[in-house]
């Protein structure tokens, strides 16, 4: 135990005595308490945004079908809200992502991942017929549920107040 907290220590102590070093991990593969640099910003993959949409509209529609008190129609006023919906989530977590995921750290190729866990991901966070609220704070805790490694620059002032 003394061991993983000198580590620790020594991690933390090393981010304050350089604070070029601004980003750490939040989640992720890495050692707790490593320090890395801050990120090149990726640009949004399109396969990625069409992979969310899809995963997030199977899980949707199979959770439609398995609990008859949720009514994918009504709280959407329609398929096709509810499909714009799908596209805005998932290109709203795209470019999140893009701002925020390690994506060194990855071993799966990202829009299989998402294909594969984004939906189940966003209804730990939120109901089928709630999406329409779902927003970029949203964005952390599907990450989280997904244990994505998250980069997190830590001289944002609003960063520090959320973590």
């Amino acid at each position: 135990m003394a061991s993983g907290n000198s580590y620790w220590n020594a991690a933390l102590a090393s981010w304050f005595w350089n604070p070029e070093k601004a980003c750490f991990w939040l989640v992720g593969s890495g050692t707790p308490g490593q320090v890395i640099t801050a990120a090149m910003v990726e640009q949004p993959d399109p396969a990625a945004v069409f992979a969310c949409a899809m995963s997030l509209h199977d899980a949707c529609v199979g959770r439609a079908c398995s609990d008859p008190s949720v009514d994918i129609s009504e709280s959407y006023n329609g398929g096709d809200e509810f499909l714009r919906q799908m596209m805005r989530v998932g290109n709203l977590f795209e470019e999140w992502a893009c701002e925020h995921i390690a994506f060194e750290e990855l071993e799966d190729v990202w829009p299989y991942l998402l294909e594969d866990r984004f939906g189940a991901a966003c209804l730990e966070v939120m109901d089928a017929g709630s999406f329409g609220m779902f927003d970029r704070d949203d964005c952390l805790r599907v990450a989280y549920g997904l244990r994505l490694p998250i980069r997190v620059d830590v001289r944002c002032r609003d960063c520090r107040r959320r973590f």
